[in-house]
């Protein structure tokens, strides 16, 4: 403060701005953070429901599409393979 005086002695000196300053870095950055992180949370909760969702369409699909007599069960392909 001294160093302001001596180059500015007619100004007045200013507490507000600075002190304005530290509070919006004390409680602006944190804020800033948070709602960054709530952001980028919903935005990678929405594409994981449209993947989810494309991957459970894909495979009902395929269940509909596939015949019901088509898959071997485990018991006759040990069997199959022993003959």
């Amino acid at each position: 403060l001294d160093t302001f005086r001596k180059l500015h002695p007619n100004e007045q000196e200013d507490f507000l701005t600075p002190t304005l300053m530290i509070l919006i870095f004390i409680w602006g950055s944190p804020m800033f953070f948070r709602a960054t992180s709530i952001i980028a949370t919903l935005v990678e909760g929405h594409y994981t429901q449209i993947c989810a969702s494309g991957l459970a369409s894909v495979v009902f699909d395929k269940a509909l599409r596939t015949p019901a007599g088509s898959v071997k069960m485990e018991q006759q392909k040990e069997v199959d393979d022993e003959e």
